[in-house]
């Protein structure tokens, strides 16, 4: 009996670490999952200490906000503009709708008067017809 009695020990040891085992690796699983899910780690870390990040992301800001700043280039002072340079400057842009449709026409004539041309039979075909034609 002594024989059984070990075995049915040796068999409840076995159950017991075989579920220690088992706890142990659901454990590491679970922080295995928690370390994968950045998401909700980085929800609960806002959450828990919501001054830390906000301080931290106005200083990243002003960090990067100095670092990536463009250098001023010094100001040139331009030279002022003459009565005459601006009255001219006026009187192209007005001028310039008057000289678009001025050209527009003119290029319409000329493009009539070549289709014209191109259209008009010749005189001695004109002859042949009418002559063919009393």
């Amino acid at each position: 009996m002594a024989g059984k009695f070990s075995s049915k020990e040796q068999v409840r040891n076995q159950v017991y670490q075989s579920d220690a085992a088992r706890e142990c690796l659901n454990g590491e699983v679970r922080k295995i999952l928690h370390a994968l899910d950045v998401p909700s780690r980085l929800k609960s870390s806002v959450l828990s200490k919501p001054s830390h990040w906000l301080f931290g992301s106005l200083g990243s800001g002003l960090l990067a906000g100095m670092l990536f700043r463009k250098k001023r280039r010094p100001v040139v002072a331009k030279a002022p503009h003459k009565f005459s340079s601006a009255l001219l400057a006026l009187i192209l842009t007005a001028a310039q709708p008057m000289v678009k449709i001025f050209l527009a026409r003119l290029f319409e004539q000329q493009l009539r008067s070549k289709s014209m041309v191109r259209s008009r039979p010749s005189d001695s075909v004109l002859e042949s017809n009418t002559a063919n034609h009393p």
